[in-house]
């Protein structure tokens, strides 16, 4: 049986304290405003692999503005009337919940209560029955919220389906490495493959 011993060489240990101390300041201050640049074609493309084919599903990523939260993205498209218009109370609300506690929580009717404080609802023109909501984090820092929202009368529409949600997190966290790789190739200055 063969084995890969790494021995750690103390010539680049001052190295890689420094990319580490980078990589964890540039994740304080990334702006919402770069996340999508961060996302590109590759973010896409995963996002696309949940299933919310139905008109009554949609995929949000949520990031904290210095007033709220704001929608960076949606599935229904760049160009979409939700994309920076759509915001969540900073303090209250599921994002704002799981923005801080960094841990995915999933709501439905009455619980989630989403006109209390997002504008989600009056944008989309449709109650919203559930949303699931997973942290992105990067570096140990949560910088956005990935949402997967259905719509819909809440006295007939289904229960939230966990099964998605957990596909919803999956994307999320995937999404999360697929950032901190993109970070960490240009801090060490590799063009992107």
């Amino acid at each position: 049986m063969n084995r890969l011993l790494i021995i750690p060489d103390e010539k680049f240990e001052p190295l890689t304290l420094e990319l580490k101390t980078r990589l964890v300041t540039i994740a304080k201050e990334l702006r919402w405003e770069h996340l999508t640049d961060l996302l590109a074609a590759e973010g896409t493309f995963l996002l696309s692999t949940i299933h919310h084919a139905e008109n009554s599903r949609e995929i949000q990523i949520w990031s904290k503005s210095p007033t709220g939260f704001v929608v960076i993205w949606t599935s229904k498209g760049k160009n979409d009337v939700v994309v920076g218009t759509v915001t969540a109370e900073l303090g209250r609300g599921l994002i704002n919940q799981v923005f801080e506690s960094g841990r995915p929580e999933v709501k439905e009717g009455d619980f989630l209560n989403a006109s209390d404080w997002t504008n989600l609802e009056q944008k989309r023109g449709a109650k919203l029955c559930s949303m699931a909501a997973h942290p992105i984090t990067i570096f140990g820092r949560c910088v956005a919220i990935l949402s997967l929202s259905q719509f819909g009368d809440t006295r007939t529409a289904e229960n939230a389906d966990y099964g998605d949600a957990q596909s919803a997190g999956a994307a999320a966290s995937l999404l999360a490495r697929l950032i901190e790789d993109r970070l960490i190739r240009s801090c060490l200055g590799l063009a992107q493959a």
